[in-house]
């Protein structure tokens, strides 16, 4: 890092300088950090250095330019891939650079989302990586889960979990030691070439990411040596798996056979060493809730969870104290009206089902294209719901099957959405319905159902056909508008929200997924996670981004003394932090589905807590904008107790909190709270409407076409019944003309 600049200033001012000492260093140095360091060093020295005439290996000098222009420091920081690199011919080279190109513009022409601009640059120097792994077959493969299954997101999940090797040289060599000895296996049994399972391989580069993640690299090695080379890939990987799992244990002292085999499956790999860290913090800084928080760790991995926190009989100390504490809380739940089984959502039965909403950017012209195409899958859904005949919505079913459309059951078969499936780069479904050839498609199945007589006999199905062939007209008409046609291609994300699983393989991590202090890394209150886990008088509503099944939000809640159902506090991850009506919506989705969950468990009110700081409170925030005038009296605590000390908790107790809702007064606020104006208030968020626009207004548009059918249809003219005098306006205007002020 010094010898770089050092060098640069030398040759800036005249100097010869000798690069003996860097470039032989970059051929031996074993870390990669320093090699990293090292190349870039050496790509401005060698720029300013031909700048100059000074000579430098053309090679070499092509190498760091290639380096530099694409800012490679990910694939520079993997010695083996490096090593590779500096042996490539300048037809090699050629075909790098191509492969760089094509990558960018590949990824560039995939991605419709602001949010991952920054980030693209990291995921095509991944992708440079498994190419080095498979020649010609690792950008084929980036390349159909690019346009074939699913988009840049699926991508993004997919080198996510392997990110930890790619970067690894010695993984790398390791690996392919591995793959030698398969190799050299296969060819003593049989003269055919040897290919590779790719799935199952991949696999494999996950599992090594996990053992990586968990800082037993070493541990890696010895189990891949130790493997079967005869054996199956997809063999391989499961005795991988098996030798993790018991590296798992040994990382929290645990004896291998305590670890469930299938515990991995609901483990968050890549978070799973800032355990280690929250350990670190608990025992130097609350060592009182130590052996609690291995308690915990140990009953993750050995999958009995509820039972840890609900079993009074149980052989776990610790547990026995949180199982007696809740049993306790559950019968304070039950004294405040508040039903515990729903409030827990331990049996699919009793959870609250999960919501789905989606965001997008507001259209500055005159139609909706988002709400158009909406609402013609609205009407697809209320026709297979209701009473057509069984043949028709086989045939509506077969044509969405056909242009790559499933649909979504509850366990009573009705039909709760469509989604897109097997659509290619048109994962949404918004744009595989508004495809031309598919308006079209859909046009025909309507007008045949009207020729149907039980649709033309029954006034309710005729009436809502009708409806749907001119909602597909509307969106078919407006197609034919560039601007229109651009809307649609805007960026639109759809997003989950539901009640956390109480699953501490993952739910450990919401404080990491959301950026906020009690993630487990966070060096602040990674004991918060674990509290809001095994109490059952707190929950946790988590928002999860369907393109990459991430957490990207929560909202911290608990249930107070009296019943109450508050909110101690929202977050959201800083990437969905950058937009401002993203964030917002974010969290007028959070606070949406409290209220229905609120509903749902019997809580009297829904209060938003004053915990005097977060990325939702201030002035002029989230919080201050829609309830800054709804403030009532609080001073109430979280119901029934603490395990040990206080939580980290500090809405409670304050002398005020904002009102959402309170059930019993029939008070609901859902929007502009704010606002102290009189009168009746049309907005639609503050209505039971339900729209399908993301500003919340209701527009109204007429066609040149449909304004025509509408002038020429009958009954549009006015009859005047009677005329009268208007005698006295004060008396006509309700006023009371004594106390009328004489201007």
């Amino acid at each position: 890092n010094a010898l770089g600049p050092l060098y640069l200033k030398m040759v800036e001012q005249g100097q010869k300088v000798s690069l003996d000492a860097l470039e032989t260093r970059l051929k031996t140095e074993g870390e990669w950090r320093v090699r990293q360091a090292i190349v870039n060093a050496l790509g401005p020295l060698y720029l300013k250095m031909v700048e100059q005439g000074q000579k430098v290996s053309e090679k070499d000098q092509r190498i760091h330019k290639l380096i530099h222009r694409y800012n490679l420091d990910l694939v520079s920081s993997n010695e083996y891939v490096l090593d590779k690199i500096f042996s490539l011919s300048s037809e090699d080279l050629d075909e790098m650079e191509k492969n760089l190109n094509e990558l960018i513009e590949l990824f560039k022409q995939n991605n419709t989302e602001e949010s991952l601009n920054d980030s693209l640059e990291t995921y095509v120097q991944l992708t440079l990586l498994v190419e080095f792994i498979f020649p010609e077959k690792g950008l084929k493969y980036i390349e159909g889960l690019l346009t074939k299954n699913g988009g840049i997101k699926t991508v993004i999940r997919f080198l996510d979990g392997k990110k930890s090797f790619l970067l690894n040289g010695q993984a790398w060599i390791e690996l392919k030691g591995l793959l030698q000895r398969i190799k050299e296996d296969h060819s003593k049994k049989s003269r055919k070439v040897f290919t590779i399972d790719m799935n199952a391989f991949f696999k494999i580069l996950n599992i090594a990411s996990a053992f990586i993640d968990l800082g037993v690299l070493d541990k890696l090695g010895d189990a891949l040596k130790a493997l079967d080379p005869s054996k199956s890939l997809l063999e391989i990987s499961r005795e991988l798996e098996e030798s993790f799992l018991r590296q798992l244990a040994e990382y929290f002292n645990l004896t291998s056979n305590s670890v469930s085999p299938n515990v991995q499956r609901s483990l968050y790999m890549p978070y799973l060493s800032r355990i280690r860290e929250a350990l670190k913090y608990i025992e130097q800084n609350k060592p009182d809730k130590l052996d609690r928080f291995k308690a915990l760790i140990k009953a993750m991995l050995e999958d009995r969870f509820w039972d840890f926190i609900s079993n009074e009989e149980q052989s776990d100390e610790q547990g026995v104290l949180i199982a007696r504490h809740n049993k306790a809380l559950r019968d304070a739940l039950a004294q405040v009206g508040i039903n515990a089984d729903r409030w827990l959502g331990k049996d699919g039965q009793d959870r609250m089902p999960e919501a789905r909403f989606m965001y997008y950017e507001t259209t500055t012209q005159g139609y909706d294209p988002v709400a158009d195409t909406q609402s013609v899958i609205d009407y697809i859904q209320r026709i297979l719901n209701d009473s057509v005949a069984d043949k028709q919505k086989m045939s509506i079913e077969r044509y969405l099957t056909s242009i790559g459309v499933g649909v979504e059951r509850d366990d009573s078969v009705r039909i709760m959405g469509l989604k897109s499936i097997n659509a290619g780069k048109k994962k949404d479904i918004i744009a595989v319905v508004s495809e031309g050839n598919n308006i079209e498609g859909l046009l025909r199945i309507q007008q045949d159902l009207l020729k149907e007589s039980n649709i033309r006999e029954t006034a309710r199905l005729l009436e809502m056909v009708t409806h749907w062939g001119e909602r597909i007209q509307t969106l078919k008409t407006r197609l034919s508008d560039t601007n229109y046609q651009q809307d649609l291609g805007k960026q639109r994300e759809r997003f989950r929200v539901r009640p956390i699983l109480r699953s501490p393989g993952h739910d450990l991590f919401i404080g990491d997924f959301t950026n906020c202090c009690i993630g487990m890394s966070s060096g602040q209150y990674p004991d918060a996670m674990m509290d809001r886990l095994i109490d059952e008088g707190l929950n946790v509503i988590e928002v999860i981004d369907e393109s990459t099944e991430k957490t990207i939000g929560a909202a911290w809640v608990y249930i107070a003394e009296d019943g109450s159902f508050v909110i101690q506090n929202l977050e959201i991850n800083a990437d969905y932090e950058r937009s401002k009506p993203l964030m917002d919506r974010v969290g007028e989705e959070m606070v949406n589905y409290a209220r229905e969950f609120a509903r749902h468990i019997g809580a009297k009110r829904l209060l938003i807590g004053n915990p005097g700081h977060g990325k939702y409170f201030g002035s002029g925030s989230f919080v201050d904008d829609r309830y800054g005038n709804r403030k009532v009296s609080y001073g109430l605590d979280k119901i029934g107790g603490y395990l040990g000390e206080k939580y980290y908790l500090d809405s409670t107790g304050k002398p005020q909190a904002y009102l959402v809702a309170d059930f019993a007064m029939g008070v609901d606020i859902k929007k502009n709270a704010k606002s102290d104006l009189g009168g009746i208030d049309l907005t639609p968020a503050n209505m039971n409407l339900q729209t399908q626009n993301s500003s919340g207004e209701i527009k109204f548009y007429l066609d040149p076409a449909m304004l025509q059918q509408l002038q020429n249809a009958p009954g549009f003219v006015p009859i005047i019944i009677n005329v009268q005098p208007l005698n006295n306006l004060q008396q006509f205007l309700g006023a009371d003309a004594t106390n009328l002020t004489p201007v």
